[in-house]
Formats: C-alpha cells, sequence, structure tokens
C-alpha cells in the first residue's frame, strides 16, 4: 500500500503534467530536450521525465528517483511562481517566514532537528569539510555556516553552533525572505529538511 507521502508526491506529479511544460522550461530558461526538464537544486543535477512527471536526481553517471522532500520542492519551485524572483538578501529564520506567510506551523522551536543536532554535535570541522566538498559557500556567524545554492539564484544559510557546558548543538537555517514568492511555506521545510538529510548522509 502506497503511504500517504508517495500519495502526495504522485498527485504533484500529475498536476505538473498538466503545466505547460514549455513554458516553465522558457520562465527559469531551463535546459530541455524531448524527454527531460534540467534543473539545479541544492547543487544537485536534477531532471523531470516530461512524459510522468517523475523528479530524479543525478548519481554518478545514473539518475534515480528523487525523494519526497526534493521532488516536493521541485514541483513548487517551477509551478508558485511565473518566473524567478530576485533575491532580497535579507535573511530571517524559519520563525519569521512562519510570521510572513501567516501559517500556524509547530515546528517553529529550535528542536525539529533535534536527533540530527545530536549527532552533529562535536563535528564542526567535518561540516566544514562536508559543505566544502558539496561546493557549498563557506561563511562566518557561526561554528560552521555555509550558503547553500537552492534554485534560480535564491540561496539559503546553513548555520550550526556546537555544543558547549550551557548549551546544545544547533542547526539554524535562514532564508532569503523572498522565498516565499517561490514557494509555500511548508514547502521551505521541506527544503530544510533536503538540506540536513544531505548533510547527514555525507556525515
Amino acid at each position: 500500500m502506497a503511504s500517504n507521502h508517495e500519495k502526495m508526491r504522485e498527485e504533484m506529479s500529475l498536476k505538473f503534467l498538466e503545466c505547460d511544460q514549455e513554458k516553465i522550461v522558457r520562465a527559469f530558461s531551463l535546459e530541455s530536450d524531448e524527454d527531460h526538464i534540467f534543473l539545479d537544486f541544492l547543487g544537485d543535477e536534477m531532471r523531470i521525465v516530461r512524459s510522468s512527471g517523475t523528479v530524479e536526481t543525478k548519481q554518478g553517471e545514473c539518475w534515480a528517483s528523487s525523494g519526497f522532500d526534493d521532488s516536493m520542492c521541485v514541483y513548487d519551485l517551477l509551478t508558485f511562481s511565473p518566473g524567478p524572483v530576485p533575491p532580497s538578501g535579507e535573511y530571517v529564520s524559519l520563525g519569521s517566514l512562519a510570521a510572513l506567510s501567516g501559517a500556524s506551523f509547530s515546528h517553529t522551536g529550535g528542536s525539529f532537528f533535534s536527533k540530527q543536532e545530536e549527532r552533529l554535535a562535536g563535528k564542526a570541522q567535518q561540516l566544514k569539510d562536508i559543505f566544502v566538498s558539496r561546493g557549498w559557500e563557506i561563511c562566518g556567524g557561526a561554528d560552521a555556516a555555509c550558503m547553500v545554492p537552492v534554485f534560480s539564484g535564491l540561496k539559503l544559510m546553513l548555520r550550526f553552533w556546537d555544543a558547549d557546558e550551557d548549551f546544545p548543538a544547533s542547526v539554524q537555517f535562514m532564508w532569503d525572505r523572498s522565498v516565499l514568492l517561490m514557494m509555500h511555506y511548508e514547502t521551505v521545510w521541506f527544503a530544510s529538511s533536503a538540506v540536513i538529510r544531505r548533510v547527514m548522509s555525507d556525515m
């Protein structure tokens, strides 16, 4: 039996098939051929199969079906806005985005990624190495921090503070406030989860 996530992804792939694919390609200046539409998401090469709407990620020389978070983000990014939105350059927390969007989301506290934060304790240098290996731009302001390319010029800031005698390890996502013009607030959480999943898979 298909899970709720699988059903949601299938529904979104079918909705994508109802869209004007050539209009999307032109609007976002994407590469394409008869069978696929190509794009970069979080620094990874991805594509959409035109006939099925399936999102795939390049892994080495092969392509594999993308996970739920990645797929939902791609669908939203390509259909929510009519084209690229210039980044504002102002970065705000997920909690601030909730206020801007009018959402009543419950994961605006610092514990949503608590399991990952526990695993990252004491590994600030390893995190920096992962950022470099993925081509994410290192920046300051924390024990380990970087700028993650999201899509079409949009970036997010990922910051990590290691544990000390007073506080546990902490991960913070700072999003360009223009993101709400490119995807729904709920999808920003999918994207944040997609980033932390990449980090944890590289640990």
